[in-house]
């Protein structure tokens, strides 16, 4: 079971995959029907990994959603203890604190990481359009049905804001402005 990042281009701009992912990463072709047919027609997709698979490149925007609500919870259980406010407040600091020092890595960045998004801008400039979906498998990556959600088309220069918040099975998709009449 691995999450697995499949990008797309225009088929006319395929070298474009080795191009922009060619070093530190591993390219692999994939034909997924179900990412074939929610990516615009005439892409050809590739997945990307670090060697294995592309666990490594997401983390999840909910993961922060979960921490907020985790330190609510707290906050409920100190006050029922009928703390004082500041005392909850110094509590609650000190298990943020700790828990940064412990995931110091992962607190840094939710959606797709820094370096993906910066080539998947790339890719984006330099074949006019992109799309990107990732996947938790549990089967075979080219024969498992998926249900992906569509979003909205954004700009290229809207991947960064946009890949943060990316959830799994969305297909985030983006065009060079320029080239949006002819996408």
């Amino acid at each position: 079971m691995c999450s697995f990042l499949t990008i797309g281009v225009p088929e006319h701009f395929a070298n474009s995959f080795a191009e922009i992912f060619g070093r530190g990463y591993a390219i692999h072709w994939m034909e997924n029907a179900s990412i074939l047919t929610a990516f615009p027609h005439g892409y050809t997709t590739r997945i990307i990994t670090d060697g294995h698979c592309s666990c490594s490149f997401y983390r999840d925007p909910k993961a922060r959603t979960d921490e907020v609500d985790r330190l609510l919870r707290f906050q409920n259980k100190y006050a029922k203890l009928r703390w004082s406010q500041a005392k909850i407040d110094r509590a609650i600091a000190h298990i943020e604190a700790a828990h940064q020092r412990g995931d110091r890595i992962n607190s840094a960045w939710l959606g797709l990481r820094a370096d993906i998004v910066e080539r998947l801008s790339e890719l984006c400039r330099l074949a006019g359009s992109v799309a990107a979906v990732i996947h938790m498998y549990h089967g075979e990556i080219e024969k498992v049905p998926l249900t992906l959600k569509r979003t909205p088309i954004c700009d290229c220069g809207e991947l960064v804001a946009r890949a943060a918040v990316l959830a799994e099975d969305e297909v985030l998709h983006a065009v060079s402005r320029k080239l949006d009449s002819h996408c």
